[in-house]
């Protein structure tokens, strides 16, 4: 019989961020609560936000390892951070920090750690838990351990289990040897795996046939049964997720997201794309890939389950890319039921517009496509199974139905043809009414990550000298060796010696501008009829309106959608046979050198957003003068 008194601790160390709660420690909860086992959630992230305040927290949890060193004195000791400072490693890491009065409170606030510890280990009541579980997620590591330093010290007799990303094979059989006080490590989905282990500790079976755990022995060393934990392949079986104690914490704490709190839920694992076609740079274990989704009713249920419960509208997808079988389920009856909710997900570029549409009126407000290049060459460079103009075309598509979208560019991919960001560089202007990249790397800033084909198979892709950053030095007292077990990421070199900084300069320069310079509303057209009237108030303008009639009118908002030349001319003939190939040709070549339209490798994509009131609810009129205004708002910011 399992002991239903006998309680288990999950805890959230900094520096998870604070505005959601926990999707895994909270269906761990959830299935432990099925099997009738008490279990509390400590958000102790959420108290360490407020001690220190919420913009420094957020601002240390951006960089790699950085929250990871915050807490190495209260692991390794005072002694330890005069000597390794992850300030010595301000390398890529860091280029784009360049504000000394953070790292000044950075400093300060570090020193808040150690009364910070010793609340966690006073105000939480340890003495009741017989398993206390660590969820290692991003920068968590070393406050997890240094916590359970100071819990086995107290209370030796605790179990302490550790599970989470940063405990995947290698990763995980690591910081096991390295870090005794860890009785056991958990690798792989652990949604059957840590409810077993505590029913079967707290019934005093043995746990050494429950495949990917890593246990104690008796004499110290670490055994691993088996690999990682199998993958869940049934989701509808999985409950909903308990984030109960996320806002009861949350409300105690006094702490207010406002309008960044958001309600993560799960639809799907794995990336269906991934399966067939594994993206060069995806860190997606090659055993967690394979795709697997909930049902439609199951997901509905339990997204309205959330909602209610907690009071919150605004929703994250985890999936790592959309169900496309959703587009013909879910999301039509999410449409019709009008739920008034705002969705984020990710999604592949390669969306039609009706599709987006769907998407929108089903409450999605902001998606993530994964564009990383506006280079067709790259692209496919790097198996991403989309070309730039489907890019470009989901980004006009996103304006028009007035979703947010969030992308970045990535540069520096071994083999990658340097012409191709003097190519990307030339139609930044064209763009400047698009939503512009979060970001764009300097010079190198492709990642490479552990479980990726280049991480697999560097030689394949032209990669060599791989390493660990140096400053996990700063975090891990530990030889090379060690620290390349440690690591999710990695550096590395260039088999031919390249350099991309010495080549992408141009296009960073040109996103900047178009990031400074950025006019929603900038390139639009109004239909009448067979006419179109294109309004340009973009900086870049190179004439302020253009008047299209007949076929022209056709045959630009043929290219809604990016057409090749011949799919166009076919068009034309079907509408007129006496127009010639070579007028016709000449049209779209005088469109693309007026920036009202792209081209690449002979395909050629319609810039102007089309003006609809049914979208947004607003006037054409009061399109065109929003658009106006913030045109002359962005005219002055130049001037000034």
């Amino acid at each position: 019989m399992i002991d239903t008194a006998a309680k288990v601790a999950l805890v959230h160390m900094p520096f998870a961020a604070v505005n959601a709660p926990a999707v895994g420690i909270s269906l761990l909860r959830a299935a432990l609560t099925q099997r009738g086992i008490s279990c509390d959630v400590h958000y102790l992230n959420i108290p360490f936000a407020k001690r220190i305040g919420q913009e420094i927290y957020e601002w240390i949890g951006i960089w790699h390892l950085f929250g990871e060193w915050f807490f190495t004195q209260e692991l390794y000791g005072k002694d330890w951070v005069k000597e390794h400072s992850i300030f010595e490693y301000r390398d890529s890491s860091f280029d784009l920090i360049d504000q000394p009065d953070y790292f000044k409170r950075v400093r300060e606030v570090r020193e808040e750690c150690s009364d910070f510890m010793e609340w966690c280990l006073s105000t939480v009541p340890w003495s009741r838990y017989e398993i206390i579980g660590f969820s290692l997620t991003g920068e968590q590591n070393i406050a997890s351990l240094a916590l359970i330093k100071r819990i086995k010290s107290t209370w030796p007799d605790k179990v302490i289990v550790i599970g989470g990303p940063a405990c995947e094979d290698e990763m995980g059989l690591e910081l096991h040897q390295r870090f005794p006080l860890v009785d056991i490590a958990c690798r792989g989905e652990a949604d059957l795996v840590f409810p077993e282990l505590v029913a079967r500790w707290l019934n005093g079976s043995a746990l050494d046939s429950i495949p990917g755990l890593i246990l104690r022995e008796d004499n110290g060393d670490s055994k691993a049964v088996g690999n990682n934990a199998s993958s869940i392949t049934n989701l509808d079986a999985l409950p909903f997720p308990d984030y109960d104690d996320y806002f009861i914490q949350l409300e105690e704490c006094s702490l207010d997201p406002g309008e960044d709190l958001i309600l993560p839920f799960e639809g799907s694992r794995g990336c269906w794309y991934g399966e067939k076609h594994h993206c060069t740079f995806c860190g997606l274990p090659g055993r967690e890939i394979a795709f697997r989704s909930k049902s439609p009713a199951r997901l509905m249920e339990e997204l309205a389950y959330l909602t209610e419960r907690y009071g919150v509208n605004r929703l994250l997808a985890t999936d790592l890319i959309l169900d496309m079988k959703y587009l013909k389920t879910l999301l039509p009856d999410l449409a019709a039921r009008e739920m008034n909710w705002s969705i984020n997900c990710e999604v592949k570029s390669n969306l039609t517009k009706a599709q987006l549409t769907l998407m929108k009126q089903a409450g999605f407000d902001s998606i993530q496509p994964g564009i990383e290049s506006l280079s067709s060459n790259i692209l496919k460079l790097t198996n991403k199974g989309c070309t730039a103009l489907q890019n470009i075309q989901v980004l006009k598509w996103a304006q028009e139905l007035n979703l947010e979208v969030v992308w970045n560019i990535i540069t520096g991919f071994p083999g990658e043809d340097e012409n191709e960001y003097r190519i990307m560089a030339a139609m930044i202007p064209s763009l400047f009414h698009l939503q512009p990249p979060q970001a764009i790397g300097a010079g190198r800033s492709v990642i490479l990550y552990r479980f990726s084909p280049y991480h697999v198979d560097p030689d394949r892709w032209g990669i060599t000298n791989v390493r660990a950053p140096a400053y996990y030095s700063t975090v891990y007292p530990f030889p090379e060796a060690s620290l390349r077990r440690l690591a999710n990421i990695f550096k590395f070199d260039y088999s031919d010696g390249r350099d991309p900084t010495a080549y992408t300069e141009s296009l960073r320069l040109e996103i900047e501008k178009w990031r400074q310079d950025y006019c929603p509303g900038g390139l639009t057209s109004i239909s009448s009829g067979d006419s179109l009237a294109i309004y340009d108030r973009r900086l870049t303008a190179i004439h302020k309106t253009y008047e299209l009639n007949g076929y022209e009118t056709a045959v630009y908002q043929f290219c809604d959608e990016a057409r090749t030349i011949q799919s166009i001319q076919k068009y034309v003939a079907d509408l007129d046979s006496e127009i010639s190939i070579r007028g016709l040709t000449a049209l779209v070549d005088n469109w693309v050198a007026n920036r009202i339209m792209i081209s690449e490798n002979d395909m050629y994509l319609s810039l102007a957003v089309p003006v609809d009131d049914s979208l947004d609810k607003i006037s054409q009129s009061d399109i065109i003068k929003r658009a106006f205004f913030e045109a002359l708002l962005s005219q002055q910011r130049q001037a000034d």
